[in-house]
């Protein structure tokens, strides 16, 4: 089926009841997008082109496994893959119906090297609520921390385990880390915390999307902030801002030293570089 079909069954509100798969271009490549009863449409999307970019120019100057917290339905396994399609993937995600359909991507598109581990990064083992801000089974705004979104309704709570970084390592035999990506919906600090070992040990390029304080009487999220900021300055990491066109096309990385309060969606993705290698940037 064509994408074109799919969204006309979509509109038509028949979705959920379709089982197929549907073959895209990403970055010039084909990849298959399974859909499985509704999930996975958001990956007939071809937002977000400025990865390309972003993963072309920093991925040689770092060598290992790329680690990806906070995979929902698998949008960066897509664009990693069709950028170094041999580069190996460990990516964690507690959410069950993601864990699903991701796995049936990688198994769709005989996807090599990966691992997905159906838990989420946390600074400690425990049982928590996942809340969900959508009626949708992958919502991608979904988050760990209580009221997070404080002006929106929670349509839903499921209860998922997280762990540390250093159990979980314990089980991957990592022989090096090139990449952390981390999109975790407020959680930032809490994963930061559970990966300093590691990032003090592999020094490793960090990419993470930091949602808006929007104002400045936002005190949780301007609390978490601050808290990412100041872990990332104790691992004598550099922030660059990534720049972008439309929210598609890249532009440049903008060197920061505060993330600052704002309000643009647009300005939400970062970089953090080893402090060694930032004039490499």
């Amino acid at each position: 089926m064509n994408s074109f079909g799919v969204r006309v069954i979509k509109k038509l509100g028949w979705l959920k009841s379709i089982n197929t798969t549907v073959k895209k271009l990403f970055n010039g490549k084909p990849v298959i997008i399974p859909l499985i009863n509704g999930l996975g449409y958001e990956n007939l999307s071809t937002s977000e082109d400025w990865m390309y970019v972003v993963l072309g120019k920093l991925l040689p100057l770092f060598k290992g496994a790329f680690i990806d917290i906070g995979v929902n339905v698998g949008q960066t396994l897509i664009k990693l893959k069709t950028v170094n399609r041999d580069i190996e993937w460990i990516g964690f995600e507690p959410n069950p119906k993601c864990i699903y359909y991701s796995s049936e991507l990688i198994r769709s598109n005989d996807f090599q090297n990966c691992r997905l581990i159906p838990v989420g990064i946390f600074n400690r083992d425990d049982i928590l609520e996942l809340e969900f801000y959508s009626d949708s089974d992958t919502d991608p705004s979904a988050s760990l921390i209580r009221n997070f979104r404080p002006d929106e309704k929670v349509f839903e709570r499921i209860i998922i385990p997280v762990t540390t970084f250093e159990k979980a390592n314990s089980l991957l035999h990592l022989s090096g880390v090139a990449v952390i990506k981390i999109d975790v919906e407020g959680a930032e600090p809490e994963v930061l915390e559970s990966l300093q070992s590691v990032i003090n040990q592999y020094r490793p390029l960090l990419m993470m999307e930091i949602l808006p304080c929007y104002t400045s009487n936002n005190d949780q999220r301007i609390k978490r902030q601050q808290s990412i900021e100041a872990i990332l300055f104790g691992l004598s990491y550099k922030i660059f801002r990534i720049v972008k066109l439309n929210l598609r096309e890249f532009v440049k990385f903008e060197s920061i030293e505060s993330i600052g309060i704002h309000d643009n969606l647009d300005m939400c993705e970062y970089v953090m570089v080893p402090l060694e290698i930032a004039d490499k940037i």
